[in-house]
């Protein structure tokens, strides 16, 4: 006879929680040996597999990103003998990512400020990062777009946070360092300026100015501002710290000087203002007039005046301004009263009045010379006038008027004036009479 042994018991299915560790790529596999494999049977264990919905069964899982999930995830775990008695069991499956995200910071970095501002527009550095489960947030401290800064030079720390699907994180850090690459600004800067010496003292050459010092502006902060004089002689001035907007008042020297102020920011940045101040003098000249002339001939011609410094100073004069040297322009007119020569008229008088003036034309000073002629006290001589007297028998025969001249020693542009005058006398009969005649 026959013996058939029949196995009718199930196996006796044991399920374990397991943990799967998601690697490269954000995978993990999971097999039905690591959920099951310590199920006992009567006989022995002939498959064993596993499924997420207990209809589709395989011997193992790969899980990747689309499973993870925070909390247990259901495995059911079906264990079949030979005999095809099978049992089912379910348990509980955490899907762990032991990796942080790999996070590399960019390198420090340096930013300019914007225009007219002390600070940075933040970057947006979140790009470029990835891992293998995928990102989830990443976090930028401080953020894009945001305002940071006050100051040249300052330095932010920025932190990157990546935290990916599996809500590992990491973070990295870096510097950005602000830089302003704009000049500063002057509010205004002072005009070239013109100035007079204050005096014609013979001491002072001097022009006095006030004036404010320029103010500068920054979208910073200013560090300094400094100011340097250039005199007429190119003679320039070691650099001086001055405050903005504070008066000075300065002597300058004649001719012009140049005022150069710098104003710096703490990025370096520089802003230049520069004027000019001119000083001429405005102070009349002394002057020492030539002496007068007296002693002249009515004949005489006088003699062209002078028309520069070395001129009036050979005829006996002098010129002086306290700073102006000998640059003068130097005019002159005659003036004639044009009295005649004749004695008791009262003398011929020409007055020179000279111009002296300065070369820039803001003074000038006057003097008069006088040349003074003599009295002609030197009557004019006749020709022609008879040396005799005549005398005659019939008065046809009286001479006829001779015809006279006369000289002068005065040369003049008129001749010199002849009067002639006839007078009879001793009129008794028409042959008796004298006749006296007058030139």
């Amino acid at each position: 006879f026959q013996v058939i042994v029949q196995d009718k018991e199930d196996p006796d299915v044991v399920c374990v929680p397991v943990t799967v560790v998601l690697g490269e790529n954000c995978e993990g596999e999971l097999t039905a040996e690591e959920v099951g494999g310590l199920s006992p049977d009567n006989c022995e264990i002939e498959t064993l597999l596993i499924s997420l919905d207990a209809q589709n069964w395989v011997p193992s899982i790969m899980f990747d990103l689309n499973n993870y999930q925070p909390g247990p995830i259901v495995v059911y775990l079906q264990a079949c003998d030979a005999a095809g008695n099978c049992s089912i069991c379910a348990t509980q499956v955490y899907l762990v990512n032991e990796l942080d995200p790999d996070v590399e910071c960019p390198t420090d970095v340096t930013i300019d400020v914007v225009e007219n501002a002390c600070y940075i527009e933040m970057p947006d550095f979140s790009d470029g990062f990835i891992d293998d489960c995928g990102v989830f947030d990443i976090t930028q401290i401080p953020p894009p777009n945001s305002n940071a800064g006050s100051m040249h030079g300052q330095v932010i720390p920025v932190q990157i946070i990546v935290t990916d699907n599996t809500l590992q994180r990491d973070t990295c850090e870096f510097n950005v360092t602000l830089n302003d690459p704009h000049n500063p600004q002057f509010t205004s800067c002072p005009p070239d300026v013109t100035v007079g010496t204050s005096t014609g003292d013979l001491d002072d050459c001097l022009g006095e100015y006030t004036w404010r010092h320029p103010v500068p502006l920054d979208n910073c902060d200013i560090d300094s501002m400094r100011v340097q004089f250039t005199d007429p002689d190119g003679d320039i001035t070691a650099w001086e710290r001055r405050e903005p907007n504070e008066q000075e008042t300065m002597d300058f020297e004649l001719g012009t000087t140049t005022v150069r102020y710098e104003a710096f920011d703490f990025g370096g940045n520089v802003v230049i203002c520069q004027f000019s101040v001119t000083v001429i003098f405005d102070g009349e000249p002394i002057v020492d007039c030539l002496d007068d002339v007296t002693g002249l001939m009515c004949g005489d011609v006088i003699p062209p005046g002078a028309t520069t410094v070395e001129e009036f100073i050979a005829l006996g004069g002098d010129i002086a301004d306290n700073c102006a040297g000998e640059g003068f322009v130097i005019t002159y007119e005659d003036e004639d009263n044009f009295e005649s020569y004749c004695s008791f008229d009262g003398p011929r008088i020409i007055t020179r009045i000279y111009r002296i003036e300065n070369e820039n034309g803001t003074s000038s000073a006057f003097c008069e010379q006088l040349f003074i002629y003599d009295e002609d006290l030197t009557p004019p001589v006749l020709t022609g006038v008879p040396t005799e007297d005549v005398m005659v028998t019939c008065s046809f025969d009286i001479p006829s008027i001779p015809q006279v001249t006369a000289e002068d020693n005065c040369e003049t542009s008129e001749p010199v004036s002849i009067d002639f005058n006839e007078v009879i006398t001793n009129d008794t009969c028409q042959d008796n009479f004298t006749i006296t005649r007058t030139w």
